[in-house]
């Protein structure tokens, strides 16, 4: 098994017309359980990153919002503190960050930047239908990420 040494871990908090729901699906479970297990197996470093995917009408609202009363970034904060406690359980220290606007460009994006060598991703549930006129955060992922990508049903 390759040794991985800088991991992000994307989470997709959105559910339905939520932008941040507090119960994760099973996929991204999935991809939870995998990169706390890869990050502990390498000694990697690990970081949960949840992309908040909101129009730049959307972002002004949260920043408004966020000033006055918190904000769904705040939310994906708390969901993601859970998340890295849960590694920490595991004997990994996990980084969490939260990012706005479109989810595969964020975390590529961030993969440059920070050198990443592995991305773990869920799937969301969509239709074909919308698939087909959006592609998918995966298949841009595969398209662009200058590292390696994996679904959250990695295996040893």
């Amino acid at each position: 098994m390759k040794r991985f040494q800088n991991i992000l871990a994307a989470v997709d908090l959105a559910s339905g017309d939520q932008l941040v729901c507090p119960e994760l699906s099973a996929p991204n479970r999935e991809v939870v359980r995998q990169a706390i297990r890869l990050a502990a197996e390498s000694g990697a470093k690990l970081c949960f990153y949840t992309a908040l995917d909101a129009s730049d009408e959307v972002q002004r609202m949260i920043a408004e919002q966020r000033a006055v009363t918190g904000s769904p970034i705040d939310q994906a904060y708390l969901v993601l503190r859970t998340i890295a406690e849960e590694a920490a359980q595991s004997n990994v220290k996990a980084e969490i960050v939260v990012g706005v606007g479109s989810s595969w460009e964020r975390l590529i994006e961030r993969v440059k930047e920070f050198q990443h060598d592995l991305i773990i991703a869920g799937t969301r549930a969509r239709g074909p239908l919308v698939r087909l006129l959006f592609g998918s955060t995966a298949m841009k992922l595969l398209r662009y990420s200058p590292c390696a990508v994996a679904g959250g049903d990695v295996h040893r």
